[in-house]
């Protein structure tokens, strides 16, 4: 019964990229201080507009899929053989681009403070602190290439007949790039001393690009040479 073989050699795939996690929600904003009436119906001290809110923070970058390996090398020398092998010599998958973290929220922005009766003619109302701005997401991590496939050469003596039954050498597989992160939204606008009016909001931060997948791998190209009362009656290299 003849003998058959089969030498695998594969390329490593590439690691995955890892979340890096979202962008920080901004603070709020102080509130204003109150006003203060003063004897005789004076205005002493009037009323503070509140403090804007802190823009929300950006998203760590997003890491990249890495890329799939070429096949170990390999060689094989045989004095004397028989039967037949296959050759697997595939290159491995790209790792796959993690997701892009979401741009943190703006913080509210600070009411106004209290405004005394007595000093409303002279400073009006207090106004609230505007919302801070939302933080821009991370872009898309970028998806790994696949490996090459090795090249398999097979030289053999010419009085046996080809000892390679199959030969793959396909390239990996490139990898899918990760989704976009979300723009923050804005924080909302403070609120003024008349218990109505409320400032601006923060503008929504910008969304992060969308990234490429990986392209594959090239297959190798295998190659048979017969010769003729060669040292070895097979060499196999895989490189």
């Amino acid at each position: 019964m003849e003998k058959i073989y089969t030498i695998q050699s594969r390329g490593a795939a590439g690691a995955n990229g890892v979340f890096q996690g979202n962008g920080d929600t901004g603070k709020a904003g102080p509130p204003g201080t109150d006003g203060v009436e003063g004897k005789h119906k004076t205005c002493k001290t009037p009323g503070g507009d509140g403090q804007p809110g802190d823009p929300g923070g950006k998203a760590p970058n997003a890491q990249n899929g890495g890329d799939g390996q070429r096949p170990s090398a390999v060689k094989m020398q045989c004095v004397d053989f028989s039967g037949t092998f296959s050759v697997l010599a595939s290159g491995g998958n790209g790792g796959t681009g993690s997701n892009g973290g979401d741009g943190g929220s703006g913080g509210d922005g600070g009411n106004g403070g209290k405004q005394p009766q007595v000093c409303q003619s002279e400073h009006g109302e207090t106004e609230g602190g505007m919302g801070g701005q939302g933080g821009n997401g991370a872009n898309a991590g970028s998806g790994g290439k696949g490996g090459d496939g090795g090249q398999v050469e097979v030289t053999y003596d010419k009085t046996l007949p080809l000892p390679v039954s199959d030969v793959s050498s396909n390239g990996g597989n490139g990898a899918s790039a990760g989704a976009a992160g979300k723009a923050g939204p804005g924080g909302q606008g403070g609120l003024g001393s008349d218990g109505k009016t409320r400032a601006d909001s923060g503008g929504s931060g910008d969304p992060g690009n969308v990234s490429p997948s990986g392209d594959g791998g090239t297959g190798g190209q295998p190659k048979y040479t017969p010769q003729e009362n060669p040292k070895y009656k097979l060499v196999l290299n895989i490189s």
